[in-house]
């Protein structure tokens, strides 16, 4: 009974702040933009980032000592957060409105019908977050903040976002520190990275199934249910300002794959036969292939996260010879995801032909309607080997069945641009090591490995390298960076690298960000 109570009294302080600020917070995002979908987008992401932080991180105590805010600069801060990572929609293309808020008549937002469907959201999530401390024992105390009192939440939501004021260009011999952290070892420098966090980790910490945010690491994890051995996928969120990465306990989300026989006109005994999951904006992406004996390949799933707000979807299934594919190659990156369907081999071919790569655009914030068919790439000279989505368009470490290398040193990669356009480029050493593409703003697309270090006898200790890549007519291809000590695991996603380095016998994890 006190447990209702309490429920009530959270929903009727929650009803009282909607009332109060609903209209304000509407009325200043139409001063900053115009188009619909990204209103829409930003008021429910305004309002549901600002209560997931509440109750994840903060206390009455604390809330009550932040200094005031107002409420047009916490808007304005979560508005351009969200217009930077979601373009309109392309002529033609109109994600769904789950919501219905926008009227199709007139194009205009419709306040009671975009308050009504906010407070829907909210009581989700409260409830959600009532029944895990009700589990847990309590993690926060109370909804009953105004938004004018957000300072500090606004600071996790956006401060890693923001660049420090008098910051200098990163550059291999000076590595940008605002994430340092006073209580671990310095971190490894020599590479041109932005540091935004250390977080103290278990011996062997595997970085397997790692993502990171601007604002946070997530571990994922795979298990079966016993009863009837379908897949579970935990998530374990940690703050970049956290002691500590989590990797067990009870997970951020929670959800089950779902076998392809339960889908409609699918039929087999089909069995997971690998994962992913990787995290592009704000979004974290599953990816999930299946097979069985009456295919030749796998059938590919790809699920959605709507990471601030918990949201998730099976978003689009790639069925094995529905379009004479009988494999797919899943990309994610820069707010999209490249496919690429691969052709069985014919007799007397060295290797598979490559279809077109179909990109998509993640939009909006429902999970099911968010993947949005972008365009199709024709000018692919094969099936992609290893390929990394960036800003520009896609990286690929070289062609099935294609030359490795043009001059028996550097590994030929290929370069897709969103126009269509492919280049080759000189990248790594033709050594058979782990490769990424990482794309820099200021200085362009990078290359990263890593190899077994001869400084150390462990079988774990691991250099990395980092180098430009270089056009082939390039006679002289700069020097490869080399991070300053060895590590014990390493990372790259979303545009952040990640390792684990043990020194002074401290192990931590290292977020760091490519300039």
């Amino acid at each position: 009974m006190k447990r209702s109570s309490s429920m009530d009294a959270k929903k009727q302080e929650m009803d009282r702040l909607i009332a109060a600020y609903g209209n304000e917070v509407l009325a200043e995002l139409r001063q900053i933009t115009s188009d619909n979908r990204q209103i829409e987008s930003a008021y429910y992401r305004t309002f549901l980032s600002v209560f997931n932080q509440l109750q994840s991180r903060y206390g009455r105590k604390q809330l009550q000592k932040s200094p005031r805010f107002t409420i047009q600069a916490t808007t304005v801060k979560v508005v351009k957060r969200v217009l930077a990572e979601e373009s309109p929609s392309l002529p033609g293309e109109h994600p769904a409105n789950e919501a219905g808020a926008v009227s199709p008549e007139n194009g205009e937002l419709d306040n009671a019908r975009l308050i009504f469907r906010l407070e829907q959201l909210l009581r989700a999530a409260m409830i959600e977050s009532e029944a895990s401390r009700h589990h847990r024992g309590p993690v926060w105390t109370s909804y009953a903040v105004a938004l004018t009192l957000v300072i500090g939440v606004s600071a996790v939501i956006f401060g890693a976002y923001q660049k420090p004021e008098g910051a200098v260009a990163a550059s291999a011999d000076n590595i940008q520190s605002s994430g340092v952290s006073a209580s671990f070892p310095p971190p490894l420098s020599n590479l041109p990275v932005h540091v935004r966090g250390q977080l103290l980790v278990s011996s062997g910490a595997s970085l397997q199934h790692v993502g990171v945010t601007k604002d946070a690491v997530y571990v994922s994890s795979l298990t079966y249910k016993s009863k009837n051995a379908i897949p579970h996928i935990a998530i374990y969120q940690s703050l970049l300002q956290s002691a500590k990465l989590k990797t067990d306990g009870v997970p951020y989300l929670e959800f089950d794959l779902q076998s392809p026989a339960k889908q409609p006109h699918i039929r087999g005994d089909w069995k997971l036969r690998n994962w992913s999951f990787q995290i592009t904006g704000d979004w974290g992406v599953v990816t999930a292939t299946w097979s069985t004996p009456e295919f030749d390949g796998g059938l590919t799933q790809l699920y959605l996260i709507d990471l601030p707000t918990k949201m998730h979807a099976l978003a689009k299934s790639w069925v094995p010879q529905a379009d004479g594919a009988n494999a797919y190659t899943v990309a994610v990156g820069a707010g999209k995801v490249a496919v690429q369907g691969q052709l069985p081999s014919t007799s007397g071919s060295s290797s598979p032909a490559g279809l077109p790569v179909k990109v998509y655009e993640i939009r909006g914030t429902s999970p099911a309607h968010a993947l949005v068919k972008w365009k199709t790439l024709s000018n692919v000279p094969g099936q992609l080997v290893h390929p990394d989505v960036v800003k520009t368009g896609i990286v690929s470490q070289g062609i099935v069945g294609q030359s490795a290398s043009s001059n028996g040193l550097n590994a030929i990669w290929y370069v897709l641009d969103w126009q269509g356009n492919v280049s080759k480029q000189n990248g790594p050493p033709v050594d058979g090591r782990p490769h990424w593409a990482v794309e820099s703003p200021k200085s362009g697309l990078w290359w990263v490995e890593t190899t077994p270090s001869s400084q150390k006898k462990s079988k774990h200790a691991l250099q990395v390298l980092m180098g430009t890549l270089t056009d082939p007519s390039t006679t002289d291809q700069p020097p490869a960076l080399s991070l300053s000590g060895t590590v014990e695991g390493f990372h790259i996603a979303n545009g952040y690298m990640e390792w684990i380095q043990n020194t002074q016998k401290v192990p931590q994890l290292v977020v760091a960000q490519v300039e």
